[in-house]
């Protein structure tokens, strides 16, 4: 329903574009947003990290792990901002749980879930809201000079 209701997304200032070499669609920030400008120049964001994750994501489990207490390869996005792991990582073909707290970024991930191949888009859980340490109610904004990017 999400996706028949919002989706394509047409928001002055968000524009639509393929992430290579990933089978994805993603939104992004047309400017200010060192995240999106960055993947918009055909860049991936956080190539090492991004690369490093992918890799221990690969490897098997110690010897002696009980494997029947977790049930599929799973990625963590805690923060996950426009979304450059989520994506990245889903297309590679792990299930992924995502929190996100800003709904310009929230928009913006669902909306290239539902451009992307749905073999990716089903992989993703999104919640929108963060995590802390304890129950708290924050508000959050971003600054004018990377608008992806919470402050508390």
């Amino acid at each position: 329903m999400f996706c028949r209701d919002a989706h394509p997304l047409e928001t002055p200032g968000v524009v639509a574009a393929r992430i290579k070499p990933f089978p994805v669609i993603m939104y992004l920030y047309r400017n200010g947003d060192v995240v999106s400008d960055t993947l918009l120049h055909g860049n991936q964001w956080e190539a090492g990290e991004l690369k490093e994750l992918l890799w221990a994501l690969e490897q098997p489990l110690p010897k002696g792990f009980n494997t029947s207490q977790i049930g599929k390869d799973l990625f963590v996005d805690i923060g996950a901002n426009v979304g450059a792991f989520l994506f990245a990582t889903a297309a590679r073909g792990y299930e992924v749980v995502a929190f996100e707290g800003m709904r310009s970024n929230q928009r913006l991930i669902r909306s290239g879930l539902c451009a992307s191949d749905p073999s990716v888009s089903q992989r993703v859980t999104l919640h929108g809201f963060g995590l802390g340490a304890q129950p708290a109610t924050c508000y959050i904004f971003s600054d004018p000079g990377n608008q992806g990017k919470a402050v508390k």
